[in-house]
């Protein structure tokens, strides 16, 4: 079975639009996955966070 790089396959099926869309998609998930804990310990929803920075 041949073995194929993520890099290689995921250039060859995706155009850069969506690629772009899925990596911007990541970064945001990541932004708020390291956020949750820091609004748990201030005891904040995401909304409330979010006005309070200007965010929303």
């Amino acid at each position: 079975m041949p073995v194929h790089r993520w890099d290689e396959l995921k250039r060859e099926r995706l155009n850069e639009h969506r690629l772009q869309e899925i990596e911007d998609q990541v970064a945001g998930e990541v932004y708020e996955m390291n956020l949750a804990p820091v609004r748990d310990v201030l005891d904040k929803t995401q909304v409330e966070v979010g006005e309070e920075t200007g965010a929303s």
